[in-house]
């Protein structure tokens, strides 16, 4: 028998600890329906060696199983007019995944990639599965029916540690805590900061808006400036291509979609998308600098970049810009009045709503962003 060092505990993401619905009363109902909430699934079990690709997969039916008797519990249980209903399971295969079975990464093994894109396709046919379960629950001659994703995918190659690179630039300045391996940001002497987990939005430390803020509202271009030649700077360890797609200052940030309309204010005041086969680390980690006479002292990690490894990391990722194909999702409509169509231009997201409103027979929402797709009707 062994001894206590080799004694480990998993614990699953089984979650039932907590009020469920609202109202609070509906939790009891909806868990005799579905069964024991699952608040994620555990990839990080999987890529830390806990468990076996098989036994994440049977987790993901678990989920995939729950969220199909937990919403025809709900289409059942009260009238309603609109009805939505999110599952998360083809996300998460294809962030741990995706990377095994693209051709073009660094590690793809076409041995292996049999196995991976099983995995996947187990994953999109229970969905699929249970999406005709869950209309079986509605009366498509009377229904509207909607089924989307927001976004596609891309490989992962490298990881950046985008805090190393704005502090190499003088942007941030932080300290780590040895003992817990924590980030201890120097307000003091920081001018900009990420908002985590480092993706898409920079914040400028602004004096006056900021609760510690050190930059004088009449340095906030030129630390604007300062951050874009920062991420435009990082470039691929191997390649020496540019790492970050494109970076804009908040003015300019209708160039990515974001418009100034209610929430704007909550924006980066430098705003920025990763090229495909990149996605930002958002910790800096301990290491050990080892010394001839036998002694080490721990410093922050000096690498710019950690290399994405199959079973290890998430090798799949969703942060380019949308034009980029592999970003590309896609969207179903049926029911009654549903005309079939056959569209060369990608639709955008933002066009859902004034299409549907129209298919609906309601007003187009006054602030909608995008437009209605013309061919339907």
């Amino acid at each position: 028998m062994g001894g206590p060092e080799d004694f480990g505990l998993y614990q699953s993401a089984v979650n039932t600890a907590e009020t469920l619905t609202l109202p609070a009363e509906l939790t009891d109902e909806l868990i005799g329906a579905a069964g024991p909430y699952m608040e994620v699934d555990d990839p990080w079990a999987y890529m830390d060696g806990w468990v076996g690709l098989d036994f994440y997969l049977d987790q993901l039916t678990q989920h995939n199983d729950w969220w199909d008797k937990a919403t025809r519990f709900g289409l059942g249980r009260t009238e309603w007019d609109m009805a939505f209903t999110w599952v998360g399971t083809i996300d998460h295969v294809q962030h741990v995944l995706y990377g095994g079975i693209c051709a073009d990464t660094s590690y793809f093994d076409a041995a292996e990639e049999p196995r991976l894109l099983g995995a996947v396709r187990r994953v999109y046919s229970e969905v699929d599965e249970r999406i005709g379960r869950i209309l079986q629950s509605v009366n498509l001659d009377e229904t509207l029916v909607c089924v989307v994703s927001d976004h596609g995918f891309s490989a992962i190659e490298w990881n950046p540690y985008l805090k190393h690179h704005l502090a190499k630039a003088g942007l941030i300045h932080f300290d780590l805590d040895y003992g817990t391996n924590q980030m201890k940001i120097d307000w003091s002497r920081t001018r900009a900061f990420p908002l985590e987990p480092c993706h898409a939005h920079i914040f400028i430390n602004l004096k006056g808006r900021d609760p510690q803020g050190i930059v004088d509202p009449k340095e906030y271009a030129k630390v604007q400036e300062e951050i874009i030649d920062a991420l435009m700077a990082m470039k691929d360890p191997v390649t020496g291509k540019r790492v970050v797609a494109i970076a804009v200052r908040k003015e300019e940030a209708a160039t990515l979609g974001v418009f100034q309309q209610q929430g704007f204010d909550r924006i980066g005041d430098v705003l920025f998308a990763l090229r495909p086969q990149y996605m930002a680390n958002p910790f800096i980690y301990p290491v050990a600098v080892k010394y001839r006479d036998g002694t080490e002292r721990l410093i922050p990690n000096p690498e710019g970049y950690e290399p994405a490894q199959l079973h290890r990391n998430f090798t799949g990722v969703h942060l380019a810009l949308p034009a980029i194909p592999e970003m590309h999702a896609a969207v179903i409509l049926g029911g009654a009045g549903v005309n079939t169509i056959h569209r060369q231009i990608p639709m955008n997201v933002t066009d859902l709503a004034p299409t549907l409103a129209r298919l609906l027979g309601w007003p187009v929402p006054r602030n909608a962003e995008g437009n209605f797709l013309k061919e339907l009707f």
